[in-house]
């Protein structure tokens, strides 16, 4: 076996002990074709160095609410990989798949750990369980990366206080209500994005946008929302550079990806999103550059973070011979059930043609008609 040493980038992830696992669900009706899955793991074997699946029992409806899926399928040794952290100088899996199984459901769990792979790596090697998917061999290889990104933004000690007194605050918050008055708060919700609150939403921008360059697309209009509604004060969107830069294809394995830093100004229309990832150069640049970081005029700031992951969804969803239909996919978080220092927003495909948000941002939990 070759192996290549990590990006600089990449190591950053071992210097903290979190738990920075991209994992997914996927549920089917029916019976777990164990013997499907367990030859197209061997089929990725050379990929993922992993040969093996791990089967456990589980009692669950698929139809729950994600806060109980979540804890559930937690709560079961060995599904989500450890922390990259944990993983230093031992042989532990950086990559694991789980098939757990009920009376007349069950559910295939895939998690990778984010020091090795970004959010496209893990579907690309994902998607390969389906039988309408070819499995293909990726190119592991590091290449150095120079994104040329003038869109940074400084952050300041002052920046640096008010975020470390807002991650405090939302600790003792939620001290205050799970032990305190003993509130259920599970930090992370899902909620729909409507297919017809899309439609809307773009023809609101095209009608503003006449005589201009007008389109946008489905993430630009949710990304834009997302970070506006919920009161952001700063923003982030992850971007995957694969084709993007020269030499970063589709098959190359790792983290290869960027991010646009965004203050208020940027992010108020979805077209300042297009605009931001589509300039001619490539360069990812935030529209309104005038705008300087100010020191924050609060001690609570906000801070956003939005990726999407329907993207990197197949082109049809996941088939395994010998199954019933697929119910339905989502991200699974690594639940600690305590608050995080930022709002995070996790676009994604529930089915194909279908988009949703996990986040454990407090306004969009407390809204159960967030996108109507």
């Amino acid at each position: 076996m070759t192996f290549h040493p990590l990006l600089k980038e990449e190591t950053a992830f071992t210097l903290f002990d979190t738990d920075m696992s991209t994992t997914a669900v996927w549920f089917f009706e029916g019976s777990a074709p164990v013997s499907f899955i367990q030859d197209r793991l061997k089929q990725i074997s050379d990929i993922t160095a992993s040969k093996l699946i791990s089967v456990k029992q589980w009692d669950l409806d698929v139809n729950s609410a994600h806060p109980l899926v979540a804890r559930t399928v937690g709560s079961i040794p060995g599904v989500f990989v450890p922390s990259a952290r944990a993983c230093m100088n031992k042989q532990l899996p950086l990559f694991s798949v789980s098939v757990l199984t009920s009376k007349s459901h069950f559910a295939l769990v895939v998690s990778l750990n984010h020091a090795i792979a970004d959010g496209a790596t893990f579907y690309k090697i994902a998607n390969m369980f389906s039988e309408s998917c070819m499995v293909e061999s990726l190119a592991f290889e590091r290449l150095k990366l120079v994104v040329p990104d003038v869109s940074t933004l400084e952050v300041t000690l002052s920046m640096r206080l008010s975020m470390v007194y807002t991650f405090i605050s939302k600790v003792l918050q939620f001290a205050w209500q799970k032990v305190v008055l003993r509130q259920d708060c599970f930090p992370t919700c899902v909620r729909p994005i409507p297919a017809t609150w899309i439609a809307s939403e773009k023809r609101k921008s095209q009608a503003e946008g006449a005589g201009k360059e007008s389109f946008v697309s489905s993430n630009d209009i949710v990304t834009s929302y997302l970070l506006r509604v919920t009161n952001c004060h700063y923003g982030a969107m992850a971007v995957n550079l694969r084709n993007r830069m020269p030499g970063i294809h589709s098959l190359l394995a790792g983290n290869y990806e960027s991010v646009v830093l965004y203050m208020p100004p940027d992010f108020m229309k979805p077209q300042q999103i297009r605009a931001s990832i589509s300039h001619p150069s490539g360069v990812l640049k935030r529209m309104n550059l005038q705008a300087k970081l100010p020191n924050p005029d609060r001690w609570l700031v906000k801070f956003g973070n939005v990726t999407n992951w329907a993207g990197l969804y197949g082109e049809t969803d996941m088939r395994l011979r010998g199954s019933g239909k697929m119910v339905r996919h989502e991200p699974l978080p690594v639940v600690h059930e305590v608050p995080m220092p930022l709002s995070l927003f996790i676009v994604f495909a529930p089915r194909k043609g279908e988009l949703a948000v996990l986040t454990n941002d407090e306004i969009v939990k407390k809204n159960t008609d967030f996108f109507a």
